[in-house]
């Protein structure tokens, strides 16, 4: 199971337990999928995610990882091929709700939207979050880019986009061709065999007409042997 490590929030790849404290976007989680992302192999981007998760005295492991409800719209990257999320080059999180207002102070917008000079909230280093509202993160996963993402296909809802629905159908339709010719294939393996049948019978009688024939051709020769030794003792006996 894999974790979010920012503050208060128990977003994971678990169902949460419903009127558990801290759980963050929790009525969106039935909706969707939920993403997570590794923190920044960069040392200045590492530390720039750190300050921004706001836990004093913690260094994330390499299995740490920030669920996508602490990043804005524009920092995601939604047109992988495959569905899966991105985060865009040199962004920071900067949405925690869970942090208190009074502990949030302003920090300039994220690098990747350089033309925006909005402001942002990030949180100040809680010196005490609550044990039961920060992740663990001790579990071992497989994932070590920094920008992977690992969606929650547990929860996850199948879309039907005019794309899909058009794939079912010329699936369903090349499935049926395929059905199609396979029902011939078997009809006319079965014509085969049946005319090789016929065909076998048809060769044992031409070959028992044959020999048939040929008993017969013998006893032919065999009265004109005869019939020949008559005639000539018949022409022997006539002679004076």
């Amino acid at each position: 199971m894999v974790t979010c490590s920012a503050y208060g929030c128990t977003n994971s790849t678990k169902l949460p337990k419903k009127g558990v404290y801290g759980c963050i976007n929790a009525s969106n989680l039935s909706k969707k999928g939920m993403s997570f992302f590794s923190f920044p192999t960069n040392p200045q981007r590492r530390e720039l995610w750190v300050q921004a998760v706001g836990r004093s005295n913690w260094t994330p492991s390499h299995t740490a990882r920030l669920c996508q409800v602490h990043f804005r719209e524009e920092d995601l990257d939604r047109t992988a091929f495959n569905g899966y999320l991105r985060l865009r080059e040199n962004v920071v999180p900067s949405i925690f709700p869970a942090i208190p207002s009074h502990l949030q102070l302003s920090a300039p917008v994220n690098e990747s939207s350089p033309g925006k000079r909005q402001k942002t909230l990030l949180p100040l280093e809680c010196s005490s979050p609550p044990a039961e509202l920060c992740s663990s993160m001790e579990q071992s996963t497989s994932w070590s880019d920094e920008n992977d993402v690992m969606p929650y296909h547990f929860l996850q809802v199948d879309i039907d986009t005019p794309r899909k629905v058009k794939l079912r159908e010329e699936l369903a339709e090349k499935s049926k061709e395929i059905e199609n010719k396979d029902r011939t294939i078997v009809e006319q393996s079965r014509l085969i065999r049946r005319t090789q049948k016929k065909l076998n019978l048809m060769n044992r009688k031409v070959k028992m007409l044959q020999q048939r024939n040929k008993k017969l051709n013998k006893q032919i020769r065999s009265m004109k042997m005869k019939n020949k030794t008559k005639k000539n003792k018949f022409v022997f006996s006539e002679e004076p």
